[in-house]
């Protein structure tokens, strides 16, 4: 374990921590850090906390510094912008406080004197000021409570991204509050790898009095082992540091408190994890409480892949059959769809999620042959499932069939005609203008000829429009749609067959492809290169990696972001080339970044390379297992078959009806699975995937979703139990469901979360069940929460709390103010006799809206309230002072 040694001396007690499972099924974990107090409650508020879906940040595996406000760029949305862009360091560019849109008041958005509200109106006013390259310089946010926030007003907090005058990040770095008490924030900025930390924290100065701060917090840091690098629009960022100590300091620089954090490196992924914190005195440094340890999720093993089952009989060959590996019913698991190339009949295999495909059905017969259409399983619908498309290779005849859900495919529908046959054109299927629904890209194999046609979402492709020509006829150039450049949408790559030569078609995101602009050169020809277009580094943006089909060689050039290509490194070699191993790029390990796995053509080795997300492969190659067969025998499918989220083998005869399964015995790395106070009372927490029936419920029937909003299910793993010890020798275990997770396609607000979610104490059987809105922008509030005791009166319900929301003009611009304009409660004994019922109702009458309500009644169901009506003075605008209460009236009725 890497950090800090100390000799220490045990003292009573345990740092304080906070376990809890969020919303999202995560697990969470949360320690306060305790500081010196400030004048008038000035002081830091700074936490410790964990989040078993985050990332790998300044303290390693899902944990972050949480306290430190700061305001980003973040990209144009359909859903509030009407167009779609990314990150581009320019003015198009549009800002984000704490992951909170700002919403434009006055002036033009990123100048020097523009006014904003966040979205959902927090009620702070915040002013941009200044110029800095492409954007504004610094913001002062004046908020509700009347704290005045600097962001980006000092040198080391305005953040500029990697050699550009523009900021990437304003850093919060002073608070002041209306007595001018204040403290100040500093960092440390590495401008030349696009990187920033804390530094300290300085608090108990007041401007009035002329007092300097006394009270201070220092944070020391480390160079880690496990660096990340990315690109955005141009400039690298890396990851090069991680927090090892936070000391606290009271007045006059005497030392308080020494928070010592110590690391270890996963030994599936690398990746940094807390191992250890240790509370110790900040003056006697061996004094220290005992430790809060924490064990995490692990593969030790160096193998991948377990022993083979031979799962089931294929309903004929490969040769004689086209095989799509695919989630037909949407449960997150890869089925089987078997096409005959020699007849019209169809076969699907649905997945019963044990990794073994038991039996076939005949679901219909296909317009035709295989070997007379092309077929492809695409969503067309935008329901999320696959669904059939057929294109004559002979005449310009287009036929689509929608999945149902269930795997049966009976109806074919005759679409608008090609602009000509499909062995005559080279066929994509991609979401050209980013709406979420699979579009039709056609481009002619002897001209350079290329037409789109845009999916309206009702499963027909009705119109062609005619795009600029291509660099080059489809036969003479390899085509990939890749995400160039960082604005979420398909860009098209043009790789010619017999030169080095390499072009970009930047999407605009109305479905034309307008110009074409010469990158750098290939490492070689396509036809003597395979080419790959796939995320190395794990920055979201799509790099390019060429293997040599005659040699060994393996080169990759990352993207930087603005749509252009590195340098061409020679990454590894190969385990031998192209054309005597098919080479798979997927992530093996679980750590988010392509890995490789190689498959020999000739004999029954394979071997898995992985990434340490720097743009190079591992050498050496790990031997991986013994295949049932060589390639050249076997056809070789990477998907996920047992839902658990990494990726397993499935092999195909060629020429038999043989079936096999390797599937991938890694466990989904670097959660935390334990923590254990200081007194040794033990948390330990089990995950599962949402592929995991007894987890999971997918919405279907009545709350089923229609396009833009999909229902989801798919390996992200949540807490399914907590069992923590109870003092008594044993444990407490709770048990966790969810269900209903949706997201809205093509709009830009992404996950809409679960639409419930469910917990029951084992111990007492007791559940508490909450549901949640998935409309915007009341997404996430808590509309229903129920107790429940099964097999109590009033079919176990015990208590049960219904809200009701509403929205108004925030107090300013598009910004909306959400409130709970009704709360009702009720409850029930054991035996189902209920008790008084509860009524409480808001409402907010001024206007423009500043949060205050102007009314709040509560009632019950036996005839008595009390209704509070609440006056302020007039909103002081100008210095923003809001909400100041003037006059607060009861009146109580009783029955």
């Amino acid at each position: 374990m890497a950090g800090p040694v100390l000799a220490q001396t045990t003292v009573a007690g345990t740092t304080p921590g906070q376990f809890s499972v969020n919303e999202s099924g995560a697990a969470t974990y949360s320690i306060p850090i305790q500081v010196p107090p400030g004048v008038a409650g000035m002081q830091p508020r700074l936490s410790l906390e964990y989040n078993s879906q985050g990332g790998n940040g300044l303290l390693g595996m899902g944990w972050n510094l949480s306290g430190l406000s700061v305001i980003t760029r973040c990209p144009r949305t359909m859903a509030q912008d009407g167009v779609r862009g990314g990150v581009n360091y320019d003015m198009n560019d549009r800002y984000c406080l704490d992951g909170q849109r700002l919403i434009l008041m006055s002036g033009t958005y990123g100048s020097d004197g523009s006014e904003y509200r966040t979205e959902r109106d927090s009620f702070s006013r915040i002013i941009a000021s200044g110029t800095a390259g492409n954007g504004v310089a610094s913001f002062t946010v004046r908020s509700k409570a009347g704290l005045t926030m600097e962001y980006g007003n000092t040198i080391d907090s305005r953040i500029e991204a990697q050699d550009k005058p523009t900021v990437r990040v304003w850093a919060i770095n002073k608070i002041s509050d209306v007595k001018t008490n204040f403290m100040t924030f500093a960092y440390i900025e590495d401008n030349a790898n696009g990187e920033y930390y804390p530094d300290r924290v300085d608090y108990t100065g007041n401007a009035t009095a002329g007092q300097a701060t006394g009270n201070y917090l220092q944070f020391i840091s480390e160079e880690r082992p496990d660096v990340r690098r990315g690109f955005l629009a141009g400039s690298v960022y890396k990851s090069l540091k991680r927090l090892t100590r936070i000391k606290t300091y009271g007045n006059g620089g005497t030392a308080v408190k020494d928070y010592v954090l110590t690391y270890q490196q996963s030994a599936s992924t690398s990746r940094s994890r807390l191992a250890q914190l240790t509370e110790c005195d900040g003056q006697v440094a061996s004094a220290c409480l005992p430790p809060t340890n924490l064990t995490w999720t692990d593969t030790t093993d160096g193998e991948f892949f377990g022993a083979w089952s031979h799962s089931s009989a294929l309903s004929g060959a490969d040769d004689a059959y086209s095989i799509f590996v695919v989630d037909v019913n949407g449960d997150g698991l890869a089925d089987l769809v078997q096409t005959s190339r020699t007849s019209a009949a169809l076969f699907v295999s649905i997945n019963p999620g044990n990794g073994y495909f038991s039996s076939w059905t005949y679901t219909s017969g296909l317009t035709g042959p295989a070997n007379d259409y092309t077929t492809d399983m695409v969503d067309v619908n935008g329901d999320g499932l696959p669904d059939l498309v057929h294109m004559s290779r002979t005449t310009n005849a287009l036929f689509v069939s929608i999945n149902p859900g269930n795997g049966n495919f009976q109806t074919w529908s005759h679409q608008s005609g090609l602009t000509g046959a499909a062995n005559s054109y080279a066929t994509h299927f991609v979401d050209v203008n980013g709406d979420g629904l699979t579009d039709l890209v056609h481009m002619s194999r002897t001209t350079n000829a290329l037409h789109v046609s845009i999916n309206p979402g009702n499963g027909y492709f009705s119109s062609w429009s005619h795009m600029s020509g291509l660099t080059g006829a489809a036969n003479s150039y390899a085509t990939h749609f890749a995400d160039v450049n960082g604005d979420g949408l398909a860009d098209m790559v043009h790789l010619s067959r017999t030169t080095n030569a390499l072009y970009v078609s930047y999407n605009p995101g109305n479905g034309y492809f307008s110009t074409w602009n010469h990158q750098s050169s290939l490492t070689g020809a396509a036809d003597a290169y395979n080419t790959h277009l796939v995320d190395v580094d794990g920055d979201g943006l799509a790099d390019l990696v060429q293997m040599s089909r005659s040699q060994s060689g393996l080169f990759v050039s990352i993207n930087i972001g603005n749509g252009t290509f590195s340098a061409w490194s020679h990454s590894s070699n190969l385990t031998g080339p192209a054309d005597s191993y098919a080479h798979h790029l997927v992530d093996l390990n679980g750590d988010g970044l392509v890995d490789m796995l190689s498959i020999s053509r000739g004999d029954n080795a394979s071997w898995v390379t992985l990434n340490p997300g720097n743009g190079y492969f591992y050498l050496p190659h790990t031997y991986s297992t013994t295949l049932t067969g060589a390639g050249s025998a076997y056809t070789h499918h990477v998907a996920d078959v047992t839902g658990d989220g990494l990726p397993d083998i499935v092999q195909f005869s060629r020429i038999g009806n043989a079936l096999w399964i390797g599937p991938n015995f890694r466990v989904n790395p670097d959660l935390m699975a334990v923590v254990t106070s200081g007194l040794q009372t033990a948390t330990t927490i089990s995950y599962a995937p949402l592929t995991a029936s007894a987890v999971y419920t997918k919405d279907s029937g009545a709350n089923a979703s229609v396009y833009p909003k999909i229902d989801l299910q798919y390996p992200q793993y949540v807490v399914s139990t907590v069992s923590t010890s109870n003092g008594l020798g044993g444990v407490n275990t709770v048990q966790y469901n969810y269900g209903g997770l949706k997201a809205e396609q093509g709009t830009g607000r992404g996950s809409l979360g679960f639409r419930w979610m469910k917990s029951k104490s084992v111990a007492n059987n007791i559940e508490s069940y909450t549901e949640f809105d998935q409309t915007y922008p009341f997404t996430g509030s808590v509309t229903k929460n129920e107790t429940r005791l099964p097999g109590s009166g009033n079919a176990g319900l015990l208590k049960r709390t219904i809200n009701t929301y509403a929205q108004s003009p925030g107090s300013a611009g598009a910004s909306v103010f959400v409130y709970p304009s009704q709360s009702v409660e009720e409850s029930w004994d054991l035996s189902g006799t209920p008790y008084p019922s509860s009524t409480t109702s808001y409402v907010y009458g001024q206007s423009p809206q500043y949060g205050d309500p102007t009314q709040i009644t509560v009632s019950n169901s036996e005839g008595s309230s009390k209704a509070t009506a609440n006056e302020y003075w007039p909103a002081d605008s100008n210095n923003w002072i809001l909400g100041r209460l003037k006059k607060a009236s009861v009146t109580s009725v009783k029955p």
